[in-house]
């Protein structure tokens, strides 16, 4: 411990968030929330405990923390995925592409978020979420507007794409799915496009 927490001095406070960050992230997922132990995050970040408090208050701090990169990663990803895209269905295809890439690479925090999320939700993670959201409508609302899909509340639509893709994410980890969710990207835009009604498929 002692040469971990030595060697950790050497990191610029930017790459030791970092370390505390992936640190906390994988105890949340092997603990969840409520067993998260702050002195535990220090032992495996390699950190003297007194050096977690300069970055963190406390373990919903941190949770916060790692929500907030979780979620701007994801939005990041399916804002590259969809921009410059001229054909708006080209777009959103891309985009769904992105989540269910992004949710594979993360899906064991995804698992952990749906079980051991806190009561209070933060006011930064609640805004980056709505973010996200919001750049999803604005890829369902082109498509809306170049008439490939009907009108409707392009939140709702957003939404319904993200329980789509934890759909997929929940079938793939229970029944046993080796192929990457990305290959599940025309199922889901099928499903999203025409329902489970007797349509001609996409």
């Amino acid at each position: 411990m002692k040469s971990k927490v030595l060697s950790s001095r050497t990191l610029n406070p930017v790459a030791r968030k970092t370390q505390i960050l992936d640190a906390a992230r994988s105890l949340l997922v092997e603990k969840g929330y409520s067993e998260l132990v702050l002195d535990d995050v220090a032992h495996r970040a390699g950190v003297a405990k007194g050096t977690l408090y300069l970055y963190f208050a406390d373990k919903k701090e941190i949770y916060d923390a790692v929500m907030e990169e979780i979620v701007d990663g994801l939005d990041e990803r399916v804002r590259e995925a969809s921009k410059g895209k001229a054909e708006p269905m080209a777009g959103l295809s891309a985009a769904v592409s992105a989540m269910l890439s992004y949710v594979d690479d993360n899906k064991d925090f995804f698992l952990m978020c749906g079980q051991f999320s806190p009561k209070q939700r933060s006011t930064v993670v609640q805004k980056r979420f709505e973010r996200y959201v919001e750049n999803l409508e604005g890829v369902i609302g082109k498509a809306v507007k170049a008439g490939k899909l009907r009108r409707h509340d392009p939140k709702t639509g957003s939404l319904m794409l993200i329980a789509l893709t934890r759909m997929f994410m929940m079938k793939k980890v229970f029944f046993g799915r080796n192929l990457p969710l990305a290959a599940s990207s025309a199922e889901l835009m099928d499903l999203f496009v025409n329902g489970l009604g007797l349509r001609k498929l996409l």
